[in-house]
């Protein structure tokens, strides 16, 4: 997978090695702070609009997950190449949108075990909050706020950045 140059976030080592026959891919994935790159055995990643999600797949042989509980916990993926041929580090990649660790299980066979997750992007996440009005309580309820007082800009921003604690930057278009 070719990624291109997207707010100065690509070095040129990546640009150079996508244009070589012959490189090794590299994907990175860290969640709550651990690096479980060395662990991939698979990846069905999604991108798309209102839709992201993944499937990964991390070794677990030795059982060392088995404990672990990542549900909720948020990370990004990230695609790119060994570029060390090119004059950059061995693990140069770009980062996708933020995903977040809706389920695991421990899926195992004959000489296998594999600790697999199921991720979804913010919107996937955000569709699944509920927002009531009318009803007085803690978050996510919301109490005469529809009144004709808020934009819908509005509006969305306070969902946003109230239940599910994101910040919504308003940028404009170029």
């Amino acid at each position: 997978m070719a990624r291109t140059v997207a707010a100065g976030t690509i070095t040129q080592a990546l640009i150079n090695t996508q244009a070589n026959a012959s490189r090794t891919p590299y994907i990175a994935v860290t969640i709550n702070a651990v690096d479980y790159s060395s662990r991939v055995e698979y990846v069905e990643h999604h991108e798309e609009s209102y839709r992201e999600r993944a499937i990964i797949g991390l070794q677990n042989r030795d059982g060392s997950l088995d404990t672990i509980n990542l549900k909720g916990k948020p990370f990004k993926l990230g695609y790119g190449y060994d570029t060390t041929a090119n004059g950059g580090s061995a693990t140069d990649h770009v980062d996708t949108a933020p995903l977040w660790v809706k389920s695991y299980q421990i899926v195992s066979s004959p000489g296998e075990r594999i600790y697999q997750i199921y991720a979804e992007g913010a919107w996937m996440r955000m569709r699944e909050q509920k927002v009531m009005t009318g009803v007085s309580g803690s978050q996510p309820y919301y109490d005469n706020i529809f009144n004709g007082t808020h934009t819908p800009y509005g509006l969305l921003a306070l969902i946003i950045e109230t239940a599910m604690g994101w910040n919504l930057v308003d940028t404009p278009p170029n």
